[in-house]
């Protein structure tokens, strides 16, 4: 009896947690306590500020391509107050708001979600953002420049050329050699349709740079760069792979004059390249010239 009652009262053994158990349980609760740690409004706007020695419209743009390269799509923009929002499909956003401070410009990017803590936590978050945009407006400080190959009849950049029609009269450059103009006949009289190529090299922009050049090379065909009104919106079809074109009714001052339209671009993470042919119809027209400019593109980096 005494040692079945000794048995009874005998105190249970302890269920001890294995060693690595344990230390699993207690690395869960440190990355529970650092993932749930909050950020106050007021931290998160001053932490969320840096300053690029940059112009603020380039600085806009760097925030908003890094933001797109990063999975997010920018939902509101205004470029004349520098305010941008953007959204993750995952919800974390940010609103953004870029202005100008002597030589640099001040980025804040307030946070939609307001944590800290984790690998992938706000200041990451930040610094990947900061990283990007610097290495945008790092690069576009040393833009690219048109070459004229006279052997080849090329014009070309790193990782990009093509070769103009090849009995076309007149070639010319802008100051920074960043445009190239190509016209069918040298000295064709003012209002008369000459067509115009147009090449440009220029950093990377969010917003298309499509109508502003159409118009461009219009001004270039028609000699008339200052009183050449196009529509706002061009009705586009696509022609292929990053090749568009249309038909556009273009005020030349009282006159209304339809011109042939075809662009073609390329692009890297930092540049862009578009090509801009205007032409007319029938004797002034180059669907010819074209087709034979787009099958002498080479191209190598670009995306």
């Amino acid at each position: 009896m005494r040692l079945t009652r000794r048995l009874a009262l005998a105190p249970r053994p302890r269920e001890v947690m294995p060693p690595a158990r344990w230390k699993l349980a207690v690395l869960l609760v440190l990355a529970g306590c650092a993932t749930m740690r909050p950020l106050s409004e007021d931290t998160a706007r001053a932490r969320g500020v840096h300053r690029f020695e940059a112009g603020s419209d380039e600085a806009f743009d760097a925030v908003w391509l890094t933001l797109a390269a990063q999975g997010y799509a920018v939902t509101e923009s205004a470029r004349s107050s520098g305010t941008l929002t953007a959204a993750r499909p995952d919800g974390h956003g940010y609103d953004v708001t870029v202005s100008a401070e002597d030589a640099w410009a001040v980025v804040s990017a307030l946070p939609r979600t307001l944590w800290l803590g984790g690998p992938d936590d706000e200041d990451a978050k930040w610094q990947a953002l900061w990283k990007g945009a610097a290495h945008l407006l790092d690069a576009w400080r040393e833009p690219p420049e048109w070459r004229y190959l006279t052997r080849t009849n090329t014009l070309a950049l790193e990782g990009f050329s093509f070769q103009p029609p090849q009995a076309w009269a007149y070639l010319d450059y802008d100051i920074h050699r960043r445009r190239a103009r190509v016209l069918r006949r040298r000295g064709a009289p003012a209002g008369t349709l000459n067509p115009a190529l147009l090449a440009v090299v220029q950093r990377r922009r969010p917003e298309s740079s499509l109508p502003a050049l159409v118009r461009e090379a219009a001004g270039l065909a028609l000699t008339a760069r200052s009183r050449l009104t196009l529509p706002d919106e061009l009705e586009a079809r696509r022609e292929g792979e990053g090749t568009v074109g249309g038909v556009a009714r273009v005020l030349d001052g009282a006159v209304v004059r339809p011109l042939a339209w075809h662009a073609h671009r390329h692009r890297t993470a930092e540049w862009e390249v578009w090509v801009v042919a205007v032409c007319g119809a029938g004797a002034e027209a180059c669907d010819a010239e074209w087709s034979a400019l787009l099958a002498s593109v080479k191209r190598g980096g670009g995306r």
